[in-house]
């Protein structure tokens, strides 16, 4: 393989720190095959895409980190190597059957705007996983009509005069952002001959202001849909430092979630990632495992003009969209043992 930035990336996951050797494995194996994939498909940016997505979207969702190294629990994701769909998988015929409004009364004509990150949406027909975007590039499986399917950052792509958005998808699973059994990761087209073919999930909002159990319990766009710049105070252990694997450039870079500028808060098993506003300051001595009271909100005004560099500038709309649903701390207190 070249010495070209998906290597570079493999280089950097090789060093962070002593991550779980399960963990570790599986994501390697994952990104590993994305990179053949992109090496056979000439795709290399949007495998990078989706390598990033995956990571991303457990950051919103509240993944526990540890070791300098962003964990995702929930990722078993093993894309077939071959282009052959698995054995249950229903293949894609050779050219997609159109969708005729008079045959399909229900598909709402496509939007333009752009479906947000950490989002949730149901397929309204079948659809074909792929490993990138268009239908030349290998078969995942294919999806269902009615079955629920979780955004990931960044999206949209254009290919064969469709639009395209990376995905996860558990079968028969709703509950993200809680940890299905299994996964699958690709790519699949949102629209088709003029229609759309997935319809978007209303965000589920909580009532009352969550705790940490509860904010780690919502998807990105729930919190930014629900709770705005609502001021949530949140109190848990401190878990040192966010940082991780980061293969594209935020502007502000301390908007980025997976950055070192930042900590996490625990209570129990879950665990919320936020960034230092820039005017707060740590207190001093503070250690892993103290008490804490953090206050913080989503939707930081800084988020409004946010830019993100993916082997290219990524949409603004959608980089908006992602760098608004991170939780910017601006107090943190070290509460009494």
């Amino acid at each position: 393989m070249r010495d070209d930035p998906l290597t570079r990336l493999f280089g950097s996951l090789a060093d962070a720190g002593d991550p779980e050797p399960a963990f570790a494995d599986t994501l390697f194996d994952q990104l590993r095959l994305e990179a053949s994939g992109a090496a056979r498909s000439r795709r290399q940016p949007w495998t990078l895409l989706l390598a990033a997505a995956l990571l991303l979207v457990a950051v919103g969702a509240g993944a526990a980190l540890a070791s300098g190294l962003v964990r995702i629990p929930w990722l078993v994701v093993n894309p077939s190597p071959s282009p052959s769909p698995s054995p249950t998988a229903t293949p894609l015929p050779s050219e997609p059957a159109s969708i005729e409004p008079s045959a399909s009364p229900t598909l709402p004509p496509t939007s333009d705007a752009v479906l947000p990150p950490s989002s949730l949406a149901t397929t309204l027909v079948e659809l074909p996983l792929h490993q990138l975007p268009g239908t030349d590039t290998p078969l995942e499986a294919t999806i269902p009509a009615g079955e629920t399917i979780l955004i990931h950052a960044f999206g949209p792509e254009m290919a064969e005069g469709e639009t395209w958005y990376p995905v996860a998808w558990a079968e028969d699973f709703t509950g993200w952002p809680q940890n299905p059994e299994t996964s699958l990761g690709g790519w699949v087209a949102v629209t088709r001959d003029g229609f759309s073919t997935i319809e978007p999930v209303e965000p589920a909002c909580p009532t009352g202001t969550p705790d940490v159990p509860g904010l780690a319990g919502m998807l990105g766009w729930e919190r930014l849909s629900c709770l705005g710049e609502t001021e949530i105070t949140l109190e848990g252990s401190w878990v040192a430092g966010a940082g991780g694997v980061v293969p594209f450039s935020v502007e502000p870079a301390w908007l980025n979630p997976m950055s070192s500028i930042g900590g996490a808060i625990a209570d129990g098993e879950a665990q919320i990632p936020f960034v230092l506003d820039p005017t707060a300051q740590l207190p001093a001595g503070i250690q892993a495992g103290d008490p804490i009271r953090i206050v913080g909100h989503h939707d930081d005004p800084a988020a409004r003009t946010c830019s993100i560099d993916l082997e290219g500038p990524v949409l603004d709309e959608s980089a908006q969209l992602f760098c608004r649903q991170a939780f910017v701390v601006t107090s943190v207190e070290i509460l009494a043992p």
